[in-house]
């Protein structure tokens, strides 16, 4: 778990080390003719057993998916896979890249990243879509927490 100042000093230079401006993406890209608009929203609680690895795990609701549990695994440098659950059991997973800090304090960032579809099962097999995604960490003793957001648009 992130309980000293210079893991969280880690963790944000990394993420400030990776970001790139997200300026300019009005739509989705590689959105087709038959995508349908996308939002979703989770919170939940992170840790991170080692240095540079962190673990996330939360519930909450997608269009077109319902209910879901999120989970993810982020590695330094900052790459994140995402799998949305429904409750039948579909999946669909998405990338999170091209993270910026939007702002921050000692115990909360806020981050915005441009997100893509990287697979998926059930009726979401051979999804495409992509979008933004923003995100708070809280860095707080057992457990540290998080939100996030998604919007954008996918093809199913």
């Amino acid at each position: 778990m992130l309980s000293s100042w210079r893991s969280r000093a880690t963790v944000l230079t990394a993420v400030a080390t990776m970001a790139v401006p997200v300026l300019g993406l009005a739509g989705p890209a590689g959105a087709s003719a038959n995508a349908v608009p996308f939002k979703a929203s989770v919170s939940g609680t992170w840790t991170s057993p080692e240095e540079g690895l962190f673990i996330f795990a939360g519930t909450g609701n997608a269009s077109h998916l319902g209910n879901i549990t999120d989970n993810a695994t982020q590695n330094l440098p900052i790459s994140s896979i995402e799998t949305l659950t429904a409750a039948n059991g579909d999946t669909l997973t998405l990338s999170d890249t091209q993270c910026l800090i939007s702002s921050l304090s000692i115990s909360v960032a806020e981050i915005t990243c441009v997100w893509s579809v990287t697979g998926g099962t059930g009726r979401f097999s051979g999804a495409t879509g992509s979008g933004t995604l923003d995100m708070i960490l809280v860095f707080s003793p057992n457990p540290s927490s998080f939100t996030e957001t998604w919007t954008g648009s996918i093809a199913y």
